[in-house]
């Protein structure tokens, strides 16, 4: 074995500068998770509480979440039921305020609630995947609606080269 891998040596030195670099780069894993992803796409939008979540059959989870308690991740955890009776609407982002958000005040523990004026939602379908985005920005901050079209593309965008690792 030992000739072998001698010889494989001989032949990546040469091939000159940049291609014997990629070639000898091991590319059996991504560099970079999903989860490495949106948190730095969360690092850029910090203004923002942004939840993702999947549909594993019988009820949404959630995949990634930033700027949220621990608590509200647990409440999060809801029925596709829950889901195709609030909001069957796809591929469309909408917003949520006062009266109409009330039924989505249930997801989120007390603190979380004192955050949300706003809820934006999504739900759409990626790879045979169904996603829901869930995206508020914080009180006080001053974000226009192109920002929050921005980082939900962003997030779509991720689920997209992702959904097979879910």
């Amino acid at each position: 074995m030992g000739f072998y891998i001698k010889a494989q040596d001989m032949y990546k030195k040469q091939i000159n500068g940049l291609m014997y670099k990629a070639y000898s780069y091991n590319t059996s894993g991504s560099f970079y998770t999903f989860q490495l992803l949106f948190n730095k796409l969360q690092i850029k939008f910090a203004c923002f509480k942004t939840i993702l979540l999947i549909n594993d059959g019988k009820k949404y989870k959630v995949s990634m979440a930033n700027n949220i308690s621990l608590k509200s991740i647990d409440t999060l955890e809801s029925s596709k039921d829950f889901w195709d009776g609030t909001y069957l609407t796809q591929n469309s982002l909408t917003c949520f305020t006062n009266l109409s958000l009330l039924p989505f005040r249930q997801l989120f523990t007390i603190n979380d609630n004192d955050d949300i004026d706003s809820l934006y939602i999504e739900r759409y379908s990626v790879n045979n995947n169904n996603f829901i985005n869930i995206l508020s920005p914080l009180k006080n901050s001053k974000n226009t609606y192109k920002n929050i079209l921005h980082l939900n593309n962003d997030v779509k965008f991720l689920t997209k080269y992702f959904s097979d690792t879910f």
